[in-house]
């Protein structure tokens, strides 16, 4: 059950007074309002709701439940989640600290654990709209997300943020090539705290036994409702050689939600809700040490660490 406090906008040609106050309980996709005022006359309307910035959320096709004496709304159609700076998700470089053995004997990069990156502080963070990087061979360099060249040896891409459901049903999530190594959680797992190797949603390893533009996809399916912001995140670790990885995420009506390499930002991956109550913000990413010393007058040294 999600409760929040909202603004409705009634339509001014249906009603006296513009705007009422109310507080808003959902379930699934069916929503009654009950005000303080007496209920609309009118046996169809819409009604808009707005968060607290005033940024249009949904909007409802409604009518009078005379029986009830309350207004009964079916969700009609929403805008955008992304409306208040939280488009795309959230993602860092970090150094992989985990050595690969050669891929025909080591297939599944056995070493390489994924929680740890939990607390490891990255080199560089920002938003991505897409999740995936261009092939990058051996001793090259290439750009992440549009950062400065560098090389991708021993490098991690963390990234975290939600699905945004704007329709019902089930999204089907495709890694088509992982060269060393890409790792998806869907859900609770994803969250901080909880997500490891053993209960990723897949994993997609680079096969050599495979051409590199032939590899064998892995995907995941998740049922989500109309609405929901689902916690997500993507680990991909490189630790020689050649880098390449991409997510594909296809909606329920087989639209594409994110692609791996669009610039454009998907209204289906967000990084929270804007209220931050339905879909909070993920937890900021580790800061580095900075160790501070000082000499006295009488010679004596003291340091401290500043987190």
């Amino acid at each position: 059950m999600l409760t929040e406090r909202l603004l409705i906008d009634y339509l001014a040609s249906h009603h006296n007074d513009d705007n009422h106050l109310f507080h808003l309980q959902s379930e699934l996709d069916q929503f009654i309002f009950k005000s303080i005022e007496h209920p609309s006359h009118h046996d169809d309307d819409y009604i808009h709701t707005y968060d607290n910035n005033h940024n249009e959320l949904n909007f409802y096709n409604c009518h009078n439940d005379h029986y009830h004496h309350a207004i009964l709304c079916h969700y009609h159609g929403t805008t955008s989640a992304s409306r208040c700076n939280n488009d795309g998700l959230q993602y860092a470089v970090q150094t992989n600290r985990y050595i690969r053995g050669r891929s025909p004997t080591d297939p599944q990069y056995s070493a390489f654990e994924a929680q740890p990156f939990e607390t490891v502080v990255p080199s560089v963070n920002g938003s991505t709209p897409n999740i995936g990087l261009a092939r990058v061979p051996n001793g090259g360099t290439g750009s992440i997300y549009g950062g400065p060249a560098r090389t991708l040896v021993q490098t991690v891409l963390h990234h975290r943020g939600y699905l945004f459901a704007q329709q019902a049903g089930t999204f089907q999530f495709f890694f088509n090539i992982a060269d060393d190594i890409a790792i998806l959680w869907v859900g609770t797992t994803a969250l901080n705290g909880q997500f490891s190797r053993g209960n990723a949603a897949t994993t997609q390893h680079y096969n050599a036994s495979q051409p590199v533009n032939a590899q064998t996809s892995v995907s995941y399916s998740y049922t989500a409702r109309l609405g929901e912001y689902v916690p997500m995140r993507i680990i991909y670790a490189n630790a020689g050689g050649d880098a390449e990885f991409r997510l594909t995420v296809i909606a329920p009506d087989g639209s594409t939600a994110s692609n791996g390499s669009s610039t454009a930002y998907s209204p289906y991956l967000v990084q929270r809700s804007c209220d931050g109550v339905v879909a909070p913000p993920f937890p900021d990413w580790p800061q580095p040490v900075t160790t501070t010393t000082t000499t006295t007058a009488a010679g004596s040294t003291s340091t401290s660490s500043i987190r």
